[in-house]
């Protein structure tokens, strides 16, 4: 592994605590401690992973421009700057409002429950994309890498491109401009087994495997403004395998605001800590693929598992956190409650013109953050090898 030893040092505090959360979560979830060895793999996984995530040089396979030029042409996708940039062309002009009433009609649903599920391009085009988007999250993970590395390919790039456009014409975030925040994720959820009546999650959990707890994504505080109580950011999910979400294949479901006591209550000390407090019955965002399904990253929610009975192939999605461009802010910093005010390094936000020109480095920083992000959940890191991939 490739991290230099000043990197290292630097972010052995983390890397322990991080260890330990994992360690703690392995325990639970096996009864025994973890073994000595599957430690030794969590560190120098997640010492490749931080390589990548402060866009720094790598030995490993997966920082190697060839390895993804194989994989991309296997699947029929592409990894290019000057490919995704003209394919992104019109993003750079003025985009056209949406008619009054379908705006006015979406902004009522979050305001009402707190989410919508919405069409958000041609059905072409997003059915295009979405086939391509899944074949590249085959590839990935046949390739030996979690789901998330899809976005190293353009097509997840345009998928996500059609969502800050829709936004951008709703004008649900405001007219200031729309970006991608740097929590972008990727799952792949597998058929159980069909004894697995209970839907109890599986003893190995890897990455890319459904994330069933509830919980927000953002203190309300995070994501309204602090004058007027506007949604400053959504959540966005899309199911992107042909039967896009359903009830049992693993649908997102959300808690609408009128069932979530703490809703908004930024300050309350459970606001964060829902599993035990906010068990009001959720609503099954049913979508077909390429639909996105947006929520207000403080809405509760989790995603669906997937039953042994249903016929339909398990859910694959991406999801991203858009927000409005922050204004110049309400303290000099920044604005009151930006929830990357304090990220320090790392991939930043990605906007319009970020599009056009995201490099190989960029793209895996995101990967790689969205991996490190939710470790504990996947403990031990089970299924990861960064220096030992197959790109065909």
């Amino acid at each position: 592994l490739n991290s230099s030893f000043s990197s290292v040092r630097a972010l052995w505090p983390s890397m322990k605590d991080n260890l330990q959360r994992q360690k703690l979560a392995w325990q639970r979830l096996h009864g025994e401690p973890m073994p000595a060895a599957q430690a030794r793999h969590t560190l120098m996984q997640m010492m490749e992973l931080q390589t990548l995530y402060f866009e720094e040089e790598s030995d490993s396979p997966v920082a190697d421009p060839a390895f993804w030029a194989r994989l991309a042409a296997a699947a029929g996708l592409s990894v290019s700057e000057e490919s995704l940039a003209s394919r992104l062309g019109p993003l750079e002009e003025d985009v056209t409002p949406l008619e009054n009433d379908d705006a006015k009609h979406i902004t009522e649903e979050f305001n009402e429950h707190g989410y919508t599920v919405v069409s958000t391009a041609d059905a072409g085009v997003a059915e295009d994309l979405c086939a391509a988007v899944a074949r590249g999250i085959d590839a990935v993970t046949a390739a030996g890498l979690p789901p998330v590395f899809v976005l190293v390919f353009d097509e997840t790039w345009l998928l996500l491109s059609l969502q800050l456009r829709f936004l951008e014409r709703s004008r649900v975030l405001g007219d200031s401009g729309v970006e991608i925040r740097p929590d972008i994720n990727c799952w792949r959820l597998r058929r159980p087994l069909p004894a697995d009546e209970a839907q109890e999650p599986a003893v190995e959990r890897r990455p890319g495997d459904n994330f069933p707890e509830r919980h927000r994504d953002l203190r309300y505080d995070q994501c309204h403004d602090p004058e007027t109580d506007a949604v400053t950011a959504l959540s966005v999910w899309v199911a992107v395998n042909p039967s896009g979400a359903t009830a049992g294949n693993g649908a997102m479901r959300c808690v609408p605001i009128d069932r979530d006591p703490l809703f908004y209550c930024a300050d309350h000390p459970d606001h964060m800590s829902t599993g035990e407090t906010v068990r009001g019955e959720p609503d099954v965002l049913e979508a077909p693929a390429g639909h996105a399904c947006m929520w207000v990253p403080s809405l509760v929610h989790f995603g669906g598992n997937m039953r042994p009975d249903t016929v339909e192939e398990p859910r694959m999605s991406v999801a991203a956190t858009f927000r409005a461009v922050p204004r110049c802010g309400f303290n000099g910093d920044g604005v009151v409650g930006d929830p990357d005010a304090d990220e320090g390094a790392g991939p930043p936000p990605v906007s319009k013109a970020d599009l056009l020109r995201l490099p190989l480095n960029r793209r895996l920083a995101h990967a790689a953050k969205a991996v490190l992000a939710y470790s504990h959940w996947y403990p031990g890191l089970p299924g990861i090898d960064l220096c030992a991939l197959s790109s065909v």
